[in-house]
């Protein structure tokens, strides 16, 4: 039966003998009972280093990891009852399907008869019923996935480690294997540490998303609060496909200015006496429109299914807009951006910290 898990990274420090910066630093996180807890972040974020702590297989330079109340830092990774799925698979080519999914069970001394129900049981869970006596280099990528997906399963552990499980697989498959995931998971209850540099498969398949930049998180949050209320450039900017524009603006008179041209239709009162800002919009935010506002030229255009990405630029600053596929636009026509109050967010230009969310003041006056 597997149990209930729940871990706590208190502050948790990684450092290499070879490198002088620390990987990750203070790293403090609390992860519940059946979460499907995602790290995301670019490249060399640490998210994959901090799974690798949690699974034993990265020492612990500092800090403390705790799993069901236990202290764990320097309990060997076979003993800390966790499954993990990697990037490759890593199935062995000479072993077939069953005895891939079986191999754990059989290192731990299961019973001949137990393995032979549970692979059964688990086969069935992720499709692989008709497969067990084919080898790996029979099988399809997104059926190796399942293989390794499996050879966790079974081993009924009490927290899944994921590190970027489904990056080899085309676009397609990707986002089959993402739906049929988070089937598992609801089905198995399971707490899950999930590493992915995509942010797509965080917002689809978090109950909470950890942003990571530089070792250091960013913001914990639901895929909801992420997304519509950023604390920072940096998560508005990751989070969201096509990503967010930036524009520096200043604030006079009640109204803000991209180098002299007003961006609002209306006055915008704002409790701050600093008038340099950053301002940020989403694409589908932008109202674009053929008579007033910022003008701008459509340099090109992409065509979304029902959404029309256009490329626009107003002098030397470029940004994005996204309107219905419906609107009769042209490659170097000129139109005009409205930016509604409603729509926006104002970063500070040397904190990066989210100031003004959409219509919402998020701090007192400097």
């Amino acid at each position: 039966m597997i149990l209930l898990a729940k871990i706590e990274l208190k502050n948790i420090s990684k450092t290499y003998d070879n490198r002088d910066e620390t990987t990750i630093e203070n790293f403090n996180l609390s992860i519940d009972e059946k979460e499907f807890i995602v790290l995301v972040g670019p490249s060399g974020c640490g998210k994959s280093t901090t799974l690798r702590m949690i699974a034993g297989l990265e020492e612990i330079t500092s800090g403390e990891l705790w799993m069901n109340g236990e202290k764990v830092n320097t309990v060997a990774s076979k003993d800390r009852n966790i499954s993990m799925v990697f990037q490759n698979y890593a199935l062995f080519p000479h072993l077939s399907v069953a005895e891939n999914i079986s191999f754990g069970l059989k290192v731990r001394k299961f019973k001949k008869q137990e393995i032979e129900k549970l692979v059964k049981e688990t086969a069935t869970v992720v499709g692989l019923e008709d497969l067990l006596k084919k080898k790996p280099k029979e099988l399809s990528g997104g059926q190796k996935q399942r293989v390794a997906l499996a050879r966790a399963i079974v081993k009924q552990t009490d927290i899944f480690l994921m590190d970027e499980p489904l990056s080899n697989l085309d676009a397609k498959l990707r986002t089959q294997m993402r739906e049929e995931i988070i089937q598992l998971h609801r089905k198995l209850q399971t707490t899950t540490i999930y590493v992915t540099h995509d942010q797509v498969e965080a917002m689809t398949m978090a109950t909470r998303i950890v942003i990571l930049k530089d070792g250091d998180i960013q913001q914990v949050g639901t895929p909801y609060e992420v997304f519509r209320f950023p604390q920072s450039k940096f998560v508005a900017g990751f989070i969201g496909t096509p990503a967010m524009n930036f524009l520096p603006v200043s604030y006079q008179n009640k109204m803000l200015y991209l180098k002299g041209v007003s961006l609002l239709a209306e006055e915008l009162i704002l409790p701050f006496e600093k008038t340099e800002w950053t301002l940020g919009i989403r694409p589908e935010d932008i109202h674009v429109n053929n008579e007033q506002g910022l003008p701008a030229t459509i340099e090109y255009m992409e065509l979304l299914g029902s959404e029309l990405l256009l490329h626009l630029h107003h002098e030397s600053y470029s940004f994005l807009a996204k309107v219905h596929h419906s609107h009769s636009y042209q490659e170097g026509q000129q139109v005009y951006l409205q930016f509604p109050e409603e729509n926006f967010y104002l970063f500070d230009k040397e904190s990066d910290k989210t100031w003004y969310s959409k219509g919402a003041f998020l701090h007192e006056e400097k």
